[in-house]
């Protein structure tokens, strides 16, 4: 996939395994290497973790077996440090509203448009937080929602 913004051109690649999972994201150099890999493991269809490599991994939990809704998230900033556990709080529909670190505090919070668009999305500090909808999650890089088997543009529903 190809990002143009202005005259800066952005390639990203995607890795999927046999059942269609998307299990690798990762932006291409100018000779088609690929680095800034980011890789997704899954429980069953729902994304269990996402890993930076060499970098940091999130781990998800959620509100029950059959469910989307996220519940908590469990960071790793790099090996060997400390885990730290995030808490989500979601509307009636399941889609993160609010994220509250260990004490209570909000380190991220956002408002959703009637198509999965942001009206707003704010950090106290850097946690990016990119699950969205139920099922729903953000490639940053595009601004496309990955749903397991197609990708959905929240500004055109």
């Amino acid at each position: 996939v190809a990002v143009i913004r202005g005259s800066t051109v952005r390639r990203y690649g995607y890795v999927y395994d046999a059942p269609g999972r998307r299990v690798e994201k990762h932006e291409l150099d100018a000779e088609g290497k690929p680095y800034n890999r980011t890789t997704f493991l899954w429980d069953g269809m729902r994304l269990a973790q996402e890993c930076r490599l060499g970098r940091s991994s999130s781990l998800y939990i959620y509100s029950d077996q059959g469910s989307h809704e996220p519940l908590a998230r469990v960071d790793r900033a790099a090996p060997g440090e400390a885990d730290e556990v995030l808490y989500y709080h979601t509307d009636v529909n399941g889609a993160p509203e609010e994220m509250t670190d260990g004490g209570g505090n909000i380190v991220w919070e956002a408002g959703y448009q009637v198509w999965g668009n942001l009206t707003h999305e704010k950090e106290t500090r850097p946690v990016q937080q990119n699950l969205r909808f139920q099922g729903q999650y953000l490639d940053r890089e595009t601004g496309l929602h990955y749903n397991l088997y197609r990708f959905y543009d929240p500004d055109i529903g």
